[in-house]
């Protein structure tokens, strides 16, 4: 009942047919069925032993970063009342994701959740307009969106979108039988039709790098030299024949404004030590003579406007942890490693479309923060033993992998290395966002 009420909980933030259903309209979907996953974890832990009680470092970061975000917020109270549904929902997933089965169903359901996004906005293309997006479409003078509240933009739609092609190709190809790549075919196509359509620039780029990042993964020097060689030339070609890329985008008002908002925000920033407190910044700009809200459109710019400094170390902090355990995880079974490569790609989809959208608070962020802990989890007590406890005994014992540099890292806990990183990032991002502030 856990993993089914973690599952629902994915299926809702990513479909939400309270937006489109009529029947459904104005429901509240996620609530209730928290309460049953709540009720659900708490009795599936009784009958569990202590092997999965363990604390992993991203329940303490979690727990570090919604400490930060309460006790720096101008009303203690709604900031609480607001990082506790993301915090149940972090929670339930990285507790029900008890063995690698199940994590290797949610990582698929995943991969379908985002294929039924592409495939809602694809059809509306086609006359089979289930959410409304024929409206949204021509609202954005035929860049593709559809009617949900997360997806009603062409350029959250792309973002979302753009993972699944990674995903597909790790889940549903490398390694694969020939049935299941041909299965996998029309699904990239679908996915890659939909992105072509929303007409996103940031996507566009986000793609090229997700897929050479995917390219990379597990592949000898020589080979990744190659790749790193097509990114710069022909990938650079390829993305010039894309709708918009060859737009000014000093010229662009939609791109203008959104500097004026990270100029706004960058001088919030710097301000406050700790920020405005969580969701309260706020970017107006003078438009035709009134002034016009706008939103930031990065992650990074809104958690350093809203949470300063601390606050955006804490959220990279995060992030970092998520991909770093993965990407030195060593194992020998081909699913685990089909999981690890699957959660890198996601976590670097969230990361490089974080510059171009803002998703900073959404159950996104803590779904990647719970499916990479539970994996971790996984790992510090991959022995036969756990095999017999969580009722899996297929290949979890083989998660001990090679005793390579990164394993031996990985199984250290958060601790200065991962500090000073870290402390790199958010000062790589400070800069690279006066860079961007000074070039346009």
């Amino acid at each position: 009942m856990d993993f089914f009420a973690a599952s629902a909980i994915l299926i809702i933030y990513y479909i939400r047919p309270q937006d489109w259903i009529p029947g459904l309209a104005g429901a509240n979907l996620i609530q209730p069925v928290a309460m049953i996953a709540i009720m659900a974890v708490i009795l599936q832990r009784r009958s569990r032993s202590g092997v999965f009680r363990r604390r992993v470092p991203h329940d303490w970061l979690i727990l570090c970063y919604g400490c930060y975000i309460v006790f720096t917020a101008p009303d203690f109270s709604d900031a609480l009342l607001g990082f506790l549904p993301l915090a149940v929902f972090y929670w339930v997933t990285i507790e029900s994701l008890d063995n690698q089965r199940r994590i290797g169903i949610y990582l698929r359901l995943w991969l379908g959740m985002l294929l039924c996004v592409a495939g809602l906005g694809v059809m509306s293309l086609f006359g089979f307009d289930l959410t409304g997006a024929a409206e949204m479409t021509e609202r954005f003078k035929g860049r593709l969106a559809i009617g949900t509240w997360i997806h009603g933009n062409p350029n959250s739609l792309a973002h979302t979108v753009i993972v699944a092609i990674p995903s597909c190709y790790f889940l549903m190809v490398w390694r694969q039988g020939l049935v299941k790549r041909l299965q996998a075919l029309p699904l990239l196509l679908m996915a890659s039709y939909c992105v072509y359509c929303a007409q996103s620039r940031g996507a566009f780029v986000a793609g090229i790098i997700l897929v050479g990042f995917s390219l990379l993964i597990g592949r000898s020097m020589l080979l990744r030299g190659f790749v790193i060689i097509f990114l710069v030339t022909g990938a650079t070609a390829m993305l010039s024949t894309l709708p918009r890329m060859n737009e000014d985008l000093r010229s662009d008002e939609g791109v203008q404004g959104r500097v004026m908002a990270w100029e706004i925000a960058r001088t919030a920033s710097r301000r406050e030590t700790t920020g405005e407190g969580w969701k309260e910044f706020e970017a107006f700009i003078s438009y035709e003579g009134e002034a016009v809200r706008k939103a930031t459109h990065s992650c990074y710019v809104r958690v350093a406007a809203d949470l300063g400094y601390p606050g955006l170390f804490l959220y990279l902090a995060i992030l970092w942890f998520c991909f770093r355990s993965m990407a030195f995880l060593a194992v020998k079974n081909q699913e685990a490693e089909r999981i690890r490569r699957t959660i890198m790609v996601i976590t670097a989809g969230y990361i490089i479309s974080g510059w171009m959208i803002d998703r900073s608070y959404y159950v996104e962020y803590f779904l990647i923060a719970a499916v990479s802990g539970a994996m971790h989890r996984l790992r510090q007590n991959g022995t036969l033993i756990a095999n017999l406890e969580t009722g899996y005994g297929d290949g979890l014992d083989d998660l001990g992998g090679k005793r390579a540099f990164g394993d031996r890292l990985f199984r250290r806990g958060f601790g200065l290395a991962d500090a000073f990183v870290s402390l790199a990032l958010t000062y790589a991002t400070l800069l690279l966002w006066d860079y961007i502030l000074v070039t346009l």
